[in-house]
């Protein structure tokens, strides 16, 4: 491992979020405590995507298009979001999944 990161992972801590309401939300909190002393701390109280804190559909397309970016390509990826968002015209599953296979 890169010596950088494992100074880093010397410095970090965890405890158990006793406020948290999972599992209805993936809660969480991090502070950071700087060399001069200060913290800095950011909690988000019900995580994205949850049913209390709903994604747009274009955040869910742009979330989409970013996982699909780790293995295939734009037009691949845009094929399949075209016919899920309309599987009313799929005929059956091989058409389908001949369609995922690109």
């Amino acid at each position: 491992m890169e010596p950088r990161i494992e100074k880093l992972m010397d410095k970090v801590e965890y405890e158990i979020d006793v406020d948290s309401t999972f599992p209805r939300h993936y809660s969480g909190e991090v502070v950071v405590t700087l060399e001069n002393g200060r913290t800095a701390a950011n909690r988000v109280a019900v995580n994205r995507g949850n049913p209390d804190r709903p994604l747009s559909n274009a955040e869910i397309e742009a979330k989409y298009f970013e996982n699909c970016a780790l293995s295939l390509d734009e037009a691949h990826a845009r094929g399949i979001r075209n016919l899920v968002l309309d599987l009313e015209s799929v005929k059956n599953a091989v058409q389908f999944e001949a369609a995922l296979g690109g």
